[in-house]
């Protein structure tokens, strides 16, 4: 049914029935501000308008101040009693000269007047309404209304404020002049006790029984007791309102209907009759933004919504609007809030202060409620569920948030309790139920919500602000950021196939989900197809574009984007960038002048100032973070995002890019052509310089050439001056970084960001730099096939890169990140350069070069994955078990000194002083049994037998331990349980010792797990395999190695390592763990978020049965 016009009889204005008195003598003189009085002048706009009416009273100082008075003149700004500033300030000063009728600059309804002020040659311009009305709004201080003139002129207010922030007034003194042209002063003034005082002519009557407040459209009201309120407009109607429960108020004609509705939101709706009958309804939103429905025949029209119409407009007495709309559909407005359109007004119905008291929804469900007297706080609700018969039902106990529950099922068996918690219902409908505490769940801060079409969700309030929005199982429906922006997605069960991000200016960016493919693609060009979703449950989104830039905004608007170049862009919810963050902690702030950028600040890690940029002229800013301007020599100098300065010649060319740490890149040009001729890197780090110089080739001189250059640039080795390597088909770009092409054709890019040569992921360390690039050259000296020197970059860049994860482990185990990178990268250097070390030498060693060499790339094949090593059929499990984890997983570096100490002299001392020395026919590499014939190549398709390295490290190692057997002989016992001789090995070569655990089920193994990076294991009857961990996209995994036919595999998925290591949460998986050449080990695809777990995970034993091979001895053990 419609809503009730339920009647609401006429009361008294209060309890003692008053009327703001008017006194017939003139006001004492105040100080609220008196300036002389305006000398009339001729302008060159023509004549000065008159005075307004209703200022012609007794020429004492205290009519010339009268608000109203638009002819006066304008002061310097001060606070008179209360707060009071007398500053008019919703003027402004003409341009020029002005056209009266030039209406661009005008709201609807509105005039031009003008007035002199401060005998100004140039009026000041105030803009009026029809009848005189103006607000005058502080412009500085948040708009607020300082001054209020009411149409006819006869009446005007000045409003104060208790300090400059203040958005409340807590002084309105209203001066009204009457007939005999005496002026009467009405003020509410705020006193030290909070409550509002009601003063006459500066003399208190009496203190007001409730509220005074202030709308944005000039009306003034005050409460007067009974729920009664006394309402003072701008267009200067004075009306007695009534208070309903819900916020509304309520003013009603001489026939009981409503003449008037205003809602808490400030908006409000106003009815005229002829006759009896409305012809004319007038909604006004809280900006004061108003449309008019008039009516024609039934049919209601608005000029302010051409083409829309209305039909059966009804103002009902408990402050509810409704209406038909041209598509049948009856629309409920209450409080400024319209009920969900899906649900029609017959099944909804209201009580007499507008308050919804029965719903039924679309399914059937009903739910009716009743509300305390005079509020909008619910008493009880009862809730009938169509599909099952039951009926619950909740009554408040007394006023504390908590309700005794009654539910009766079909056959009528009744169940009662204890509920905690708070039932609200909303102006739109929508009810909303918490959960407290004591109801036997956790308490996590959701709230399930309910609008008219039933269709429940539910809905958390973030601390940043932003709104999450799930379905009954916490699924990501939306979220509704503060900045206004938001995140839609759309789902095919819970699989996400949309996801919608509306940015605050309202573009949006789409992303759909292909179920074929497994793979996501953008309605942005911008943006390519990838295999990670770009939403994560909390609705943090993240996306990468074309140019290599991880972009995520965060549930609080604002954007990252994380550069290739490495750099961390951070943008406030207005999309503007405020900071820059390198990898190694160095940040630039960007400083503004309002939205103007005027420069920035450069900190270090620590937060000390390193630099700053301001008085520069011609200052840009992209939206990349780069800096542009002209300098005091008039160069043109840019300061990119990552920290580069690129400068150019007095040609314009570009001439030198400097990085912060004082690495830089140089470009030399022949002085006679012009031309490019060479490209020098210099690297700074703490072994001082280090420069390579790509120089361009010439042709041959005449005859034999023409002397010009050529397309090539080689770098020369400084020893012997022999060339290294070419590039060819060079392109600058503007920012230093240039194109080319190998040796092999294939194109390549050189970027100032990473050092000048690299291109793979991993440290951003110079002393890393520097050993990477010394062994690279090395190898290259010695290796001329080009893609086995591409893939051993592969591997050192993966080996990098599994040590700056390695980084991730330490801090979730309580390390400092500054001490765990450090550590981790002396590490990754010193294997560098043992590796280097052994290839290097000329002199005669144990290995020939060439087995050197050999040596040396599959040492860092092992180094980029230890699990790649393997034993097959050889007896050395107890041995690899132990060096796979503690050795080449976490200290590869002592490892590579075994390596490099016994290849060059057959001996070796450990880090407990025992020395080793070995016969030239021990280490022969001659057959299979020592590992000939095994390649990379082919490790990698078919990972069946032992690499030379394998076969090197088991046999130098296996002499360090006397007490355990080697090929099956010794204490199995021992070695089974972790405490046989490779425990001690890896003492005696490492310093470190070694973890056995078949799984970390406790925190304490945990927090070790994490320390150690791996761990040797049980591997069932008569083996002993490993453990490791491993980051796999962005997650965490524990891998099970095995040593045996590329058994290895991934048993346990980890997405927070802090989580997993105080509740061991993680999902159980059964996967093969392979990693491959360009091809990224995905388990994503494989794991739910359902599968995420807590507490202890029991995972299959290893008890597979070994291929029968004979287990071989290397040599007796000394």
């Amino acid at each position: 049914m419609a809503p009730p016009n339920s009647e609401i009889a006429p009361k008294p204005y209060a309890v003692d029935s008053y009327a703001p008195p008017v006194v017939p003598f003139q006001l004492p003189s105040i100080d609220v501000y008196a300036p002389p009085p305006a000398e009339r002048k001729e302008n060159n706009v023509g004549p000065v308008a008159p005075a307004m009416p209703g200022v012609d009273g007794p020429s004492a100082p205290s009519d010339l101040n009268a608000p109203g008075a638009l002819d006066a003149q304008a002061v310097p700004s001060r606070v008179g009693p209360g707060g009071l500033d007398g500053v008019r300030s919703d003027t402004f000063r003409a341009p020029g000269h002005i056209n009266p009728n030039d209406r661009a600059h005008l709201k609807r309804d509105e005039i031009v007047r003008f007035v002199d002020f401060d005998g100004q040659e140039l009026p000041e311009v105030r803009v009026a309404g029809r009848d005189g009305e103006y607000l005058g709004r502080d412009k500085e201080r948040g708009d607020r209304i300082t001054e209020i003139n009411f149409a006819g002129n006869k009446k005007s207010a000045l409003v104060g404020y208790a300090n400059d922030t203040a958005t409340t007034p807590n002084r309105i003194d209203i001066t009204e002049k009457a007939s005999d042209g005496m002026m009467s002063r009405t003020s509410y003034r705020q006193e030290d006790s909070g409550k509002w005082g009601l003063y006459v002519n500066d003399r208190r009557l009496t203190q007001l029984p409730g509220e005074v407040k202030l709308a944005q459209d000039g009306t003034i009201s005050h409460e007067t007791g009974d729920g009664y309120w006394h309402t003072e407009r701008l267009n200067g109607s004075v009306v007695t309102e009534k208070q309903l429960a819900g916020g509304a108020r309520v003013a009603v004609g001489s026939d009981g209907s409503v003449s008037q509705v205003s809602r808490a939101d400030g908006s409000r709706v106003e009815v005229k009759k002829i006759a009896g009958q409305p012809f004319s309804v007038t909604e006004i939103d809280a900006n004061g933004q108003s449309v008019n429905w008039t009516n024609s025949d039934g049919s209601w029209t608005s000029a302010q919504k051409p083409g829309e119409v209305r039909k059966n407009i009804r103002l009902y007495n408990n402050g509810l609007l409704s209406f038909e709309s041209g598509d049948s559909r009856i629309h409920v407005l209450g409080n400024g809030n319209e009920l969900k359109e899906s649900t029609s007004a017959e099944n909804i119905q209201f009580d007499e202060q507008g308050r919804l008291k029965a719903i039924t929804y679309s399914n059937g469900d009903t739910r009716n409620v009743v509300f305390e007297e005079g509020t909008d706080r619910i008493k009880s609700m009862t809730y009938m569920t169509k599909a099952t018969g039951q009926i619950s039902e909740y009554i408040r106990v007394g006023s504390e948030e908590k309700f005794e529950f009654k539910g009766t099922d079909a056959k009528g068996k009744v169940k009662t309790g204890k509920w905690s918690g708070s039932i609200d219902c909303s102006p739109d409908g929508t009810f909303t139920i918490k959960d407290g505490e004591g109801n036997g769940r956790k308490v996590d801060g959701f709230v399930t919500k309910t609008p008219t079409d039933g269709k429940t969700y539910l809905e958390k309030k973030n601390a940043d602000g932003s709104t999450l929005i799930c379905n009954k199982d916490k699924e990501l429906q939306a979220l509704l950021r503060p900045d206004g922006s938001k995140v839609e997605v759309q789902r095919a069960g819970s699989q996400i196939t949309k996801v919608n991000e509306t940015r605050p200016d309202g573009r949006m960016i789409s992303f759909s989900y292909d179920a074929g493919t497994k793979a996501w693609s953008s309605d942005n060009s911008l943006i390519p197809i990838s295999k990670n979703q770009p939403v994560d449950a909390d609705g943090n989104v993240k996306f990468k574009t074309v140019d290599g830039s991880m972009h995520s905004v965060a549930t609080d608007g604002k954007e990252r984007v994380v550069t290739r170049d490495g750099a961390t862009l951070e943008n406030n919810s207005k999309g503007e960038l405020e900071r820059i963050t390198q990898r190694n902690g160095d940040y630039r702030v960007v400083s503004r002048d309002g939205d103007k950028v005027n420069g920035f600040s450069d900190y270090d890690k620590g937060g000390a100032l390193k630099r700053e940029l301001k008085g520069v002229s011609s200052l840009t800013l992209d939206q990349d973070g780069n800096f542009k301007y002209i300098d005091a020599n008039g160069s043109t100098i840019e300061e990119r995002s990552n920290f580069s300065r690129v400068e150019n010649d007095a040609s314009g060319r570009i001439a030198k890019v400097s990085r912060p740490d004082g690495s830089h890149r140089d470009f030399t040009y022949d002085a006679t052509t012009g031309e490019l001729a060479k490209i020098s890197d210099v690297t700074k780090s703490e072994k001082g310089e280090r420069t390579d110089d790509w120089t361009r080739k010439r042709n041959a001189a005449p005859p034999q050439g023409d002397g010009k250059y050529s397309d090539t640039f080689e770098r020369l080795r400084p020893q012997d001056g022999k060339s290294v390597e070419s590039r060819t088909n060079v392109q600058l770009d503007p920012s230093g970084d240039y194109t080319f092409k190998d040796q092999k054709g294939r194109e390549r890019e050189s970027r100032v960001s990473e050092r000048f040569r690299r291109s793979g992921d991993g440290f951003t360390s110079a002393t890393i730099e520097e050993a990477h690039y010394n062994f690279l050259d090395e190898m290259r000296m010695n290796i001329k096939d080009e893609s086995k020197l591409e893939r051993l970059e592969l591997m050192m860049n993966g080996f990098e890169q599994r040590f700056n994860d390695s980084v991730e482990l330490r801090v979730a185990a309580g390390q400092s990140e500054e001490a765990a990178r450090e550590k981790m990268e002396q590490k990754v250097a010193a294997t560098y350069d043992h590796l280097t070390r052994m290839v290097q030498a000329d002199d005669a060693a144990v290995d020939s070069k060439e087995n050197r060499v050999m040596l040396a790339e599959t040492f860092m094949y092992h180094a980029w994955e230890p699990e790649t090593v393997n034993q097959q059929g050889w007896g050395s499990c107890w041995l690899q078990s132990g060096y796979i984890p503690c050795g080449l997983g976490k200290n590869t570096d002592d490892m590579a000194k075994v390596l490099a100490d016994v290849s060059l002299t057959g001996r070796y001392t450990d880090k407990k002083g025992n020395s080793y020395e070995f016969k030239r026919d021990q280490l022969g590499i001659h057959s299979r049994a020592d590992g000939a014939g095994w390649s990379i190549q082919n490790a990698t398709q078919d990972n069946s037998q032992p690499s030379p390295v394998a076969h090197r490290l088991d046999r130098t190692l296996s002499v360090m331990d006397r007490g355990a057997g080697y090929g099956g002989a010794g204490n199995s016992q021992r070695i089974r349980t972790g405490g046989g001789g490779q425990r001690e090995i890896m003492r005696r070569v490492t310093g470190d010792e070694l973890l056995y655990t078949n799984y970390p089920n406790s925190r304490r193994e945990r927090l070790a797990m994490l320390e150690a990076g791996g761990a040797q294991r049980s591997g069932g009857p008569g083996h002993v395999a490993t453990l490791a961990m491993r980051k796999i996209g962005e997650n965490w995994a524990i891998v099970r190695g095995d040593q045996y036919d590329g058994r290895d595999r991934v048993i346990s998925v980890i997405r927070d390592l802090k989580q997993w290591l105080n509740t061991g949460e993680s999902a159980r998986i059964e996967r093969s763990f392979a990693p491959a050449w360009n091809k990224e080990f995905k388990i994503a695809d494989n794991v739910r978020p359902s599968d995420f777990k807590p507490g202890p995970n029991r995972f299959n034993d290893d008890d597979n049965d070994r291929p029968v091979r004979p287990f071989r001895r290397f040599f007796r053990r000394r």
